[in-house]
């Protein structure tokens, strides 16, 4: 008998030993991730209860791939921060961090990759279903890239689009697919909306901050009905097909056929509205108005401030597009069923090329 009660205690104690080495009833964690321009990454945590123990970090080019017998740093995880410089400034880089090996979390920085595009960042990261996460380096959004710099070719070069989808006409677009060893473009210029009417009224200096809202109330309510909603089912199937991955998405200054994108992406992978319209104000962060404004110099402030806040992200202009689905449709769901074609099968397989399990080690 006191035997068995020895042993039992032994069994107690080791439980409660390995117990104590790992992060205990971990309800809760945030990682993230950012990159100075001097080219340092900024990685974070946040988990609770308080951590303890070590944060093992290893660095890859591939979100898939991480070689684990050799971390690039370890920190106590108290510190809740690490920094780290890039062992390659064209190379977009990803982090596994192993927390004490209990579980584990991929993170990379979204945005500031490529500089000489607006607005390019990757989709990667936001919670979806069943616990999973959007798959790193799978989607990118992204303005015009028409402007790029021969260091940001090679950037995007290095992350290996296979498809660009461009919101403009072949015409429209001043880069060759070629330079980005890119051989999938696919054009789907979007007409629901009269631009030319707006940019008239601009510089006739006839345009308030109140049409303003107007306007962009309205530019989206054209982009979930009409002739715009072929041009979504068009991109659901576009992204059920595993070939054409990593993809782009490319629409002016990133906006418009982007953000009603990245909507629909996010949304049918159960991403929560909040972080919806995370991404969509993301934008912000990044936006440079300056040389917009400066060609409007000359025009009256109060179309100065028309036009700029139109170019910024209001978080009200992207709930008022998702109410509106909600009165008509009850759902975004079934807005993705009924207008978008986004059948069970297709939702199925989106799930299985986006989302991953990043949980346990």
């Amino acid at each position: 008998m006191l035997k068995r009660y020895f042993f039992s205690g032994v069994i107690t104690i080791i439980t409660l030993f390995l117990l104590s080495a790992c992060f205990p009833h971990v309800h809760d964690s945030n990682v993230s991730c950012d990159i100075t321009i001097d080219k340092e990454y900024i990685i974070k945590w946040d988990v609770f209860p308080k951590a303890v123990g070590d944060v093992k970090i290893y660095i890859s080019d591939n979100p898939e791939t991480f070689n684990t017998r050799h971390p690039v740093a370890v920190v106590d995880a108290a510190d809740g921060v690490a920094f780290l410089p890039t062992p390659d400034p064209l190379k977009r880089h990803y982090f596994l961090l192993d927390f004490n090996g209990c579980f584990s979390r991929i993170v990379a920085a979204r945005a500031s990759f490529v500089q000489s595009a607006y607005d390019f960042r990757d989709l990667g990261g936001y919670s979806g279903v069943n616990n999973k996460k959007t798959k790193w380096g799978m989607i990118y959004r992204t303005g015009t890239l028409d402007t790029l710099s021969e260091v940001d070719k090679q950037r995007i070069i290095n992350i290996a689009p296979k498809t660009i989808i461009e919101y403009r006409d072949r015409e429209e677009c001043a880069y060759s697919p070629t330079e980005l060893d890119v051989e999938n473009v696919v054009y789907m210029p979007y007409t629901n909306f009269n631009v030319d009417s707006i940019i008239n009224k601009v510089y006739s200096g006839d345009f308030s901050r109140d049409e303003a809202r107007i306007v962009m109330n309205e530019y989206y309510f054209s982009m979930i009905d009409g002739r715009a909603k072929q041009t979504y089912i068009n991109l659901f199937n576009i992204l059920t097909d595993e070939r054409n991955y990593p993809i782009i998405l490319s629409s002016p200054y990133g906006k418009g056929f982007n953000d009603m994108a990245s909507l629909f992406i996010l949304a049918s992978l159960g991403v929560s509205n909040d972080e919806i319209y995370e991404d969509y104000t993301w934008a912000n962060k990044y936006f440079c108005k300056t040389r917009i404004i400066q060609k409007i110099s000359h025009l009256p402030t109060d179309v100065r401030e028309a036009v700029a806040s139109i170019m910024h992200n209001n978080h009200r202009d992207m709930s008022n597009v998702v109410n509106t689905m909600l009165n008509c449709y009850e759902s975004i769901d079934k807005y993705l069923i009924d207008s978008l074609e986004l059948t069970l099968d297709k939702r199925r397989e989106i799930h299985r090329l986006l989302l991953v399990d990043e949980g346990q080690l």
